[in-house]
């Protein structure tokens, strides 16, 4: 799995791109794609959101639009203050 340039999964929580906490499936992924469109082809951007049943499709929906997750971290709730574990992923929008 390549790299990104830039390391946002070392990142503090509120320099990441797109932060969509207290944002559920279907409204993430709407959201998310949104971002990625306005994006340039081959540039990676960082996002956060909470590890919920409801976003179980998240990842895989963006995959199925032809963007791809170069790097993935999922931290504890306890180490971020957090009501639940978290996820942050890198997307590198498709070309």
């Amino acid at each position: 799995m390549p790299q990104p340039i830039h390391d946002p999964l070392s990142e503090p929580l509120d320099k990441i791109d797109l932060d969509l906490r207290g944002t559920v499936c279907p409204m993430a992924f709407v959201k998310l794609r949104l971002y990625a469109d306005g994006r340039a082809p081959n540039t990676d951007f960082s996002v956060v959101y909470e590890n919920t049943a409801a976003n179980e499709p998240l990842i895989r929906s963006l995959e199925g639009v032809g963007h791809s997750v170069v790097a993935q971290k999922i931290i504890d709730p306890g180490s971020s203050g957090e009501k639940n574990e978290i996820i942050i992923i890198v997307v590198r929008i498709s070309t």
